[in-house]
């Protein structure tokens, strides 16, 4: 039963009490650093219940799609944070060794993600982001700055 939904009773209350004194596996014990590593022991190897077992390839595919997207209990949706927008737009959209800026030709690792949106809010929109080189950077975030003033 949720914690805070339900009104309880006295009596309510009492008779959880009671279950939980009489349960061996209630909040009431210690794991205690000798319990854990018995527990772990009896679990390694043969005495594992999935020892031996593997998932097919039809049941990993679907644990990968159920944990997809909206799925996924990390999805943050709209509110990802600007490093994790950044990596998405890299990982999809990689770079062409071109700052976007001066056309200079520059490695792909030196070359920096810019946000050229007049808010500077970051999304994954492909189109909010430009490739430049630190030089081209640097002169894009003084630009924005200044004019901010």
């Amino acid at each position: 039963m949720p914690r805070g939904v339900y009104k309880r009773s006295k009596e309510h209350k009492q008779k959880m009490r009671l279950i939980m004194l009489g349960n061996d596996y209630a909040s009431n014990i210690v794991y205690t650093k000798e319990l854990r590593e018995k527990r772990r022991i009896n679990s390694l190897g043969k005495n594992n219940p999935f020892y031996g077992k593997h998932h097919t390839e039809s049941n990993k595919q679907v644990m990968r799609q159920v944990n997809q997207g909206n799925n996924n209990p990390n999805w943050k949706g709209d509110n990802a944070s600007s490093q994790s927008n950044h990596a998405y737009v890299r990982r999809n959209y990689p770079p062409n060794g071109n700052c976007q800026s001066c056309k200079k030709q520059i490695p792909n690792d030196y070359l920096e993600l810019a946000n050229i949106r007049d808010d500077r809010v970051c999304t994954k929109n492909r189109n909010d982001y430009q490739y430049l080189c630190k030089p081209c950077h640097r002169k894009l975030d003084n630009i924005i700055r200044n004019t901010k003033r």
